[in-house]
């Protein structure tokens, strides 16, 4: 996973998403980046949440959803 920081205008490597997903939806809350949902490789969909926080560089899995 890539971030970009608009001070630099330079695109960063941080850690990678546990899981590879597209068509994920994303938000922030209190700093953090939650990854919700998606498709899988296997274009299974997922319910799974996961929350990035870029003060520790680390990844951590949230309750799934109901339905994915």
């Amino acid at each position: 996973m890539e971030v970009f920081d608009p001070a630099t205008e330079k695109w960063e490597e941080v850690a990678p998403m546990p899981t590879a997903r597209t068509g994920l939806a994303v938000g922030v809350v209190d700093g953090k980046l939650y990854a919700v949902g998606g498709q899988s490789d296997t274009d299974t969909v997922l319910d799974t949440v996961e929350v990035y926080d870029p003060a520790t560089d680390t990844w951590a899995a949230v309750p799934p959803m109901r339905t994915a």
